[in-house]
């Protein structure tokens, strides 16, 4: 049916997606995201289109369209899910962005976006501009104060999700924060980010960070389907943040080792583990910094005017039967001060 349509996006669920790739139903949700990023470009093919958004309910959704790798999209967990309307409110969305010139994955992350607030809402409900404009202003991520933060916890528990915890300073967003977050966000259900104060960042980096100020840095990362909440801290080590979230996984990235975290232990304490990530080389702020700054250097070396001599050209004078040979500069000087060399 697809195929006859040439649609360019189809929209199937998991239990869909499954069936026109006839494939087996995997029980795990781990296991049912792993076995639509392994088989999902197959839909392309069999549905002749150019875009695929399979939605997995709380797990959210892989996008895959041709010649680009896949992309996932995070669902905002929630206290009450009401899964009716949800399906249909992501492929309305999805087809008004891509119908605006939007790019794949910024429509599907409307989609997503337009989605969450839905089911959030009682019986069968609709998205307002107003809502996913809040939704991508970060309002609902970003908590201030540990009582909002704890309440969120506390609902989260209550639902039986993992809760995972990370903190960093944050400061200019890369690739390998992407990816770090990415692969944070896959140890569970919820990605708390403790982001440091701008005074934490200056007493960790120095006195002429951070770049960007703790408003700024939390409102990129808000941007991020990964991330499910921020919240500010102004400790050297979020000792208070880890006892107020006692999180199931603490992840850190591969430039720290167990032995090196002082609060390693904390959460061990309160139940949870520790989890390294590996180590991603040459991503760093502090090395795009260093860049900025040598790319600087260079222009400006580059933009001086030139202060050599310019070519000369030989003038041949004749004294008294001999050739006087006199170097001829582009610039004016005084007779008595012309270099001569005699011939």
């Amino acid at each position: 049916a697809y195929q006859a349509l040439r649609v360019t996006a189809i929209k199937p669920n998991y239990a869909e997606a499954i069936k026109i790739l006839k494939l087996e139903p995997k029980e795990g949700q781990a296991e049912r995201v792993r076995q639509i990023e392994k088989h999902g470009h197959k839909l392309l093919d069999a549905a002749k289109a150019q875009i695929a958004a399979v939605t997995l309910d709380q797990d959210g959704s892989l996008i895959f369209q041709r010649g680009e790798p896949v992309y996932r999209i995070y669902a905002r967990p929630a206290e009450h899910n009401r899964v009716a309307g949800a399906g249909d409110t992501f492929i309305s969305a999805l087809a008004l962005a891509l119908s605006t010139g939007a790019q794949t994955t910024t429509a599907a992350e409307i989609a997503s976006a337009a989605a969450s607030i839905v089911v959030e809402k009682p019986g069968t409900s609709t998205c307002f501009i107003e809502e996913l404009k809040g939704y991508f202003t970060g309002e609902a991520k970003y908590i201030t104060d540990s009582f909002h933060m704890a309440a969120r916890v506390a609902a989260y528990r209550r639902q039986g999700k993992r809760i995972v915890f990370t903190n960093g300073c944050f400061d200019i967003l890369h690739s390998g924060h992407i990816q770090y977050l990415n692969q944070a966000k896959a140890q569970g259900q919820v990605l708390i980010v403790g982001i440091n104060s701008d005074s934490g960042v200056r007493r960790l980096k120095g006195p002429t960070r951070p770049i960007n100020t703790l408003e700024e840095r939390a409102q990129v990362l808000s941007a991020l389907s990964c991330v499910d909440h921020i919240i500010p801290f102004d400790e050297d080590i979020p000792f208070s943040l880890i006892r107020l979230i006692q999180p199931d996984v603490f992840v850190k990235g591969g430039d720290y080792t167990r032995d090196k975290l002082p609060e390693a232990a904390l959460v061990e304490e309160l139940g949870g583990k520790v989890h390294i990530l590996p180590y991603i080389e040459n991503h760093s702020t502090s090395g795009i910094i260093e860049r900025i700054q040598q790319t600087l250097v260079n222009d400006l070396v580059s933009d001086r005017p030139n202060k050599e001599p310019a070519e000369t050209s030989p003038i041949e004078k004749k004294t008294d039967g001999r050739t006087l040979k006199r170097n001829k500069s582009s610039r004016k000087q005084p007779v008595a001060k012309e270099p001569f060399s005699l011939e």
